[in-house]
């Protein structure tokens, strides 16, 4: 074995794909117990390694140099192995630093609020504070200290322009942003690509950005580090939209007889993405058709099958899902589905629409009509973009390939 991500933690870790993507290194994932890991640490049969939680702490017992970056900062996440010497660095510093330049976060003068007070806290910290951010506060359930505050106590801090989330907390409310309104709120977790803290302030219209481009632009730096050579960082881009378009997939939200079965199914034989349809795995799940489930168990029933399938699909990556037209009825299902989704609202033209009877709350064009009116303001607010299909399909699926393309360097 020459190189590695070392954790232990079952993780699923994008890194070995990233880091052949940059050189082509041969990397894996090694999952190790505190055991396994004080063995392989001291038996030294690797070229060089990445080290997540737990041990970025723990690895420094083992190294016979630290560079001076990661000494001030007490935590280690890559180690290179200089015949037989080991070497620690953190390569997360530039990671960070890169991330901020890349999507202009400015800090220089601003407030910026830390989330945890972990190892990831105190790189992060330490970037601003070379960027020359006015104020840094960090929050925390247990700690106390200068500049330590309380989750309630966020929002006593009205002039953050800044938020950072470093916690592992990817799936539950952190922040009430009807209550706060930063200019950004970064989460360097990156899988899903976003988490309900960067979720929740998109919905509230304020910027977001994930850790996916800190983790790209820091394997680069290892890279570097690893083969003792300086490479091309236009690559670091490069990798990450690669990355990207194999993680992002596509909802296509809208109202029945909008074309979203049709667009999807040939969008992914067109480009190679998944096929989902919600509506077909209800069906799956079920043994019944959507207008008997409607019939004879009701609504309610309908849309408690929905959102359990909608959480499924939504963990998908590199997928195009077409979703039923009430799948917004439940903030909750576009919440999901943000997470890893750029979100399509699919319109046409009433006068276009051919009806046929398996839709069970449409019986003719007055009843979409009336649907619509009821609920194309949720459409347009929960969706990333709108796109009338009222051309070929191959236009529509050209718009919805363009769409996909743009989100690619957000």
């Amino acid at each position: 074995m020459e190189y590695a991500l070392v954790s232990g933690n079952n993780i699923k870790s994008h890194s070995p794909l990233i880091h052949h993507l940059i050189t082509s290194l041969n990397y894996q994932t090694l999952i190790l117990n505190k055991s396994e890991f004080d063995t392989f640490m001291s038996t030294k049969s690797f070229k060089g390694l990445n080290i997540t939680i737990p041990y970025k702490k723990d690895v420094i017992n083992y190294l016979d140099e630290i560079d001076e970056l990661a000494k001030s900062l007490g935590v280690v996440n890559t180690v290179v192995n200089q015949n037989g010497k080991l070497i620690g660095y953190n390569t997360d510093y530039y990671g960070f630093s890169f991330m901020l330049d890349y999507f202009k976060v400015d800090v220089k003068d601003k407030k910026v609020i830390i989330l945890g007070s972990g190892a990831t806290s105190n790189t992060v910290e330490l970037v601003l504070k070379n960027k020359k951010a006015k104020t840094i506060l960090k929050v925390s359930r247990r700690k106390t200290g200068p500049n330590i505050i309380s989750y309630n106590e966020i929002y006593n801090h009205q002039d953050v322009d800044v938020i950072v989330n470093t916690t592992p907390v990817k799936d539950v409310s952190i922040i009430d942003f009807n209550k706060i309104k930063p200019s950004f709120v970064i989460d360097v977790n990156y899988n899903p690509l976003y988490s309900r803290i960067l979720v929740e302030a998109k919905m509230n219209k304020i910027k977001v950005v994930n850790g996916l481009m800190m983790l790209v632009a820091q394997a680069f730096l290892a890279d570097e580090l690893f083969l003792s050579k300086k490479l091309d960082p236009s690559i670091i881009l490069k990798v990450y939209k690669k990355v990207k378009s194999q993680l992002l997939s596509i909802a296509l939200i809208g109202l029945s007889y909008s074309g979203k079965t049709t667009l999807a199914k040939e969008f992914a034989n067109k480009y190679g993405f998944n096929y989902i349809d919600t509506d077909e795995e209800i069906e799956k799940l079920t043994s019944l058709k959507i207008r008997d489930i409607f019939k004879n168990h009701g609504e309610d029933y309908f849309r408690e099958i929905e959102s359990k399938i909608v959480k499924d699909v939504s963990l998908l990556n590199h997928s195009i899902i077409s979703l039923g037209g009430g799948v917004i009825l439940n903030k909750e299902n576009i919440i999901n589905l943000a997470s890893n989704c750029v979100i399509v609202h699919l319109t046409r033209d009433v006068k276009q629409i051919k009806l046929n009877d398996d839709r069970p709350l449409i019986k003719d064009k007055d009843d979409l009509v009336s649907l619509n009116k009821k609920r194309y303001l949720l459409y347009e607010q929960y969706s990333d973009v709108t796109i009338i299909n009222n051309g070929t399909i191959e236009d529509a699926t050209n718009k919805i390939k363009e769409v996909f393309n743009e989100y690619l360097s957000y």
